[in-house]
């Protein structure tokens, strides 16, 4: 980055001197693009752009099936093969919708039209979908810069301009575990290192082996139902202290005390708790609306508390959770808005506010309500079976 700034700020001079004030408004727009295009980078290793001299131009490793092993021996090859290379990842969310028409399409010409010409293109995009669905692998585009030809089977790369890196966008499609095979040496991870969130729970009646596989849900959430004594606790509780020893932390609703492992602190709610106006690596605009989205939830109309939720965070009242929720009750002026303020604060009043990255950086937490019970066999009976509250995340995903 400073060698990129120190080189546009002698062209910005020269072209001062050349082309006058219109040719420095000229080049400081397209300063600011460069810029930008380098914050986008998502992977750089050895840092020397200008050695940067092939492009990705296509990818085969999307319609295949990799295995753990196949993405380890490519990764290993691939870092051996580039000292220096540059990966630029984005969303691709209109991917799912293109992969499933080309697969209709492919079959109706195969099947309908009887066209034998459609057989690898449909067994090709089949693929695709199935490792869409079944794997449940995030499309991507990306975009990946090398020092020199690849010579990793199925990366095809192509001669390029240095120049081009900084205003390229991604564009190959890819799925998480193509990505898999470039190291990700810094930021958030596409794919689970070694299936850390698959859980093992033993075997069914046919004695076949049970996984509960996390890491290829369709959703971050799940619903454990059964009659009372059938075995819903023991259950999570068994994927709970699975996920605890893959170095996923977890964090437990638990309003009757019945999640009290191992390596879980249990933290009552009524004695400490998180400031939820804390921006936590996220913008000012980003938690008003997450905080307006919450409060929604409870039926308090957003347009209500919009506006006092920006000017909490206009005036710095944020970092103090007691005036914070003061100045939302005395703007208050809806009964149904202030009575839950009330409440809350009834139960709140004596709290400690603790930093909410303690609750990330831990192991496990399980916040309980205010009577807590040291063993579950403490609980009465009546209370024993009913649901309860499991979320789980990854550690680096606050």
């Amino acid at each position: 980055m400073a060698r990129l700034i120190a080189v546009l700020a002698i062209l910005d001079f020269l072209a001062f001197l050349f082309m006058g004030i219109y040719g420095l408004a000229a080049l400081l727009v397209l300063d600011v693009l460069a810029i930008m295009a380098r914050h986008n980078y998502s992977v750089i290793k050895g840092g020397e752009l200008g050695k940067l001299s092939h492009k990705l131009t296509a990818s085969g490793l999307l319609f295949t099936k990799p295995s753990e092993e196949d993405l380890r021996s490519i990764a290993e090859a691939f870092v051996s093969n580039s000292s220096n290379f540059m990966l630029s990842i984005s969303g691709n969310p209109g991917f799912r919708g293109e992969v499933s028409r080309t697969v209709v399409s492919s079959h109706t010409k195969l099947i309908v039209h009887e066209n034998p010409r459609a057989i690898p293109k449909a067994s090709q995009w089949s693929i695709v979908l199935e490792r869409i669905n079944e794997r449940g692998e995030e499309p991507v585009k990306a975009m990946l810069a090398l020092d020199r030809q690849s010579s990793i089977p199925l990366l095809f790369t192509t001669r390029t301009t240095t120049q081009m890196h900084l205003w390229s966008m991604p564009s190959i499609d890819e799925l998480g575990y193509d990505l898999a095979v470039i190291p990700i040496f810094h930021g958030g991870r596409v794919l689970s290192e070694s299936l850390r969130a698959r859980v093992y729970l033993g075997r069914d009646r046919e004695n076949n082996e049970l996984w509960v596989d996390l890491d290829s849900m369709p959703s971050g959430f799940g619903l454990v139902v059964g009659m009372t004594g059938m075995g819903k606790t023991k259950t999570m509780k068994r994927i709970l202290l699975e996920l605890m020893g893959r170095g996923i932390n977890v964090l437990v609703l638990d309003p009757h005390g019945e999640y009290l492992l191992p390596g879980i602190e249990p933290i009552d709610i009524t004695r400490k708790f998180i400031n939820i106006f804390e921006l936590d690596g996220v913008t000012d605009m980003e938690r008003v609306h997450r905080l307006s989205k919450a409060f929604e939830d409870l039926g308090i109309p957003r347009d209500l508390i919009l506006t006092d939720l920006k000017t909490i965070y206009q005036n710095g009242l944020y970092k103090d959770f007691f005036k914070s929720m003061e100045w939302l009750r005395a703007r208050s002026d809806n009964e149904l808005f202030s009575l839950a303020l009330d409440r809350l604060m009834s139960y709140l009043g004596d709290a400690e506010i603790v930093p909410d990255k303690r609750a990330t950086q831990q192991q496990g937490i399980a916040f309980l309500k205010r009577q807590e019970y040291s063993r579950p066999e403490e609980l009465p009976n009546e209370r024993r079976g009913r649901p309860h509250i499991f979320v789980y995340d990854d550690p680096t995903n606050q």
